[in-house]
């Protein structure tokens, strides 16, 4: 995936870009862990922080940047499903941290019941 050229870049550059290959990596041997781990741990975030995201392209008045994150943010929200906590505290070590887009996380399938317990206090 190519980045706006402007940004001169490309996907995996950065390390953030690692974070979900590597923990499917850690969990290979498991698909249930997967299932648990990807959407309620990483893509779960997505709600969280997207709109925040969108706000210096909008300032920006960057329109196609906007629209696509706009997509990104409606589509993660249907990707997203409550999993099993168990099997989310066995794999990710790394908790999830507030703050939360809760009308979105429960627009998702995941009241609040189903991450807090995974919370980093």
């Amino acid at each position: 995936m190519r980045l706006s050229g402007s940004v001169g870049s490309h996907y995996g550059t950065l390390p953030a870009h690692a974070g979900l290959w590597c923990a499917v990596e850690h969990i290979s041997k498991d698909f249930m862990g997967r299932l648990a781990v990807v959407p309620m741990m990483l893509e779960a975030r997505s709600p969280d922080v997207t709109p925040g995201m969108i706000a210096m392209p909008r300032t920006a008045n960057l329109a196609q940047t906007v629209d696509a994150l706009e997509t990104i943010y409606a589509e993660e929200v249907k990707h997203v499903a409550c999993q099993s906590n168990r099997l989310v505290r066995c794999y990710f070590k790394s908790m999830s941290k507030s703050p939360f887009n809760k009308e979105k996380r429960a627009a998702a399938g995941l009241p609040p019941d189903s991450y807090y317990p995974l919370v980093d206090v």
